[in-house]
């Protein structure tokens, strides 16, 4: 029984650090995508 609340606990955690991933991706991306758009895409792609 311990064993799968363990279990469920790394799933938890599992998912919340991916999440927390993801959203740093997302704001990495944007801040790439403005700093593309403000030198006109050069070095962009």
């Amino acid at each position: 029984m311990a064993y799968r609340s363990n279990f469920k606990h790394a799933v938890k955690f599992i998912a919340f650090f991916d999440e927390g991933m993801s959203y740093f991706w997302n704001v990495f991306c944007m801040l790439k995508i403005c700093k593309g758009l403000k030198r006109g895409f050069d070095g962009f792609f």
